[in-house]
């Protein structure tokens, strides 16, 4: 009698609904997100492909355009190293912090309408300024405008949140030896103001606009946290959400 009640004790222990916390922290994890990234890019990469959408540098495809500009210093230009580069990124994090957990496709699953809901504050702050994040795209079909949102999307997330924000973190926790919060909020910020000024020249391709500036580094701190709380593979999610989006309903 004792050994039942002592095992109804630990399945009670065990019982209540582990779904949120679950999710919470395994969508974080490097597997989670390579799983939930790897389509994009796919999508990205076969759609250049079939569409022609990127025959050379396009002014949306900024982080795009700043990995090939970097790995042309090593004496390749091809277009498809960005792809590479993001995959391998995710690979090697996977590999060196492993999760506790293997996600389940409900895990992958769920992070899209995350995603999708997470960009309302997106297009209320599109709304307050009035202005968008991104300059009108030079393509003419909307299977190629949302082909470049996509990739701009997936490969900004992974330039300015994941190696600048996640770097920026790094260099204040240990480097400056500052509070975990303290170095959280000064990497969004710091950031954010980097990402909104790369749009513009002389890295971008757009003449600089307060208003437009404002907005995009706005948008860079709402993605940058949710990159902190999240975890980049729901930033990218949101980020390629909120793009995909606003071409299909301008267009």
């Amino acid at each position: 009698m004792v050994r039942v009640l002592h095992a109804s004790k630990r399945r009670r222990r065990r019982s209540p609904v582990q779904l949120p916390t679950s999710y919470w922290l395994v969508s974080q994890e490097p597997m989670a997100c390579l799983l939930f990234v790897l389509p994009m890019v796919v999508v990205y990469e076969v759609g250049t492909w079939l569409l022609g959408a990127v025959h050379a540098p396009v002014p949306q495809l900024v982080a795009h355009n700043l990995i090939q500009e970097f790995v042309a210093w090593f004496g390749t230009d091809s277009a498809w190293v960005p792809g590479l580069a993001a995959m391998a990124t995710l690979v090697v994090w996977q590999l060196v912090r492993p999760g506790p957990s293997r996600p389940s496709l409900r895990v992958v699953l769920l992070m899209v309408p995350e995603s999708i809901v997470l960009t309302i504050p997106l297009f209320v702050l599109g709304r307050v300024l009035a202005q968008t994040t991104g300059e009108e795209t030079v393509l003419g079909g909307v299977g190629a405008q949302v082909v470049v949102v996509l990739g701009a999307g997936v490969y900004e997330e992974l330039v300015f949140r994941f190696y600048l924000v996640g770097g920026l973190m790094l260099l204040f926790r240990h480097g400056l030896v500052v509070p975990r919060s303290v170095a959280a909020g000064g990497a969004v910020v710091a950031g954010a103001l980097l990402f909104a000024a790369c749009h513009f020249h002389p890295i971008g391709a757009t003449p600089f606009d307060w208003p437009a500036y404002v907005m995009t580094a706005g948008a860079g701190a709402y993605l940058g946290l949710l990159f902190v709380l999240r975890g980049v593979g729901i930033s990218t999610g949101c980020h390629v959400a909120y793009n995909i989006l606003s071409v299909l309903m301008s267009g």
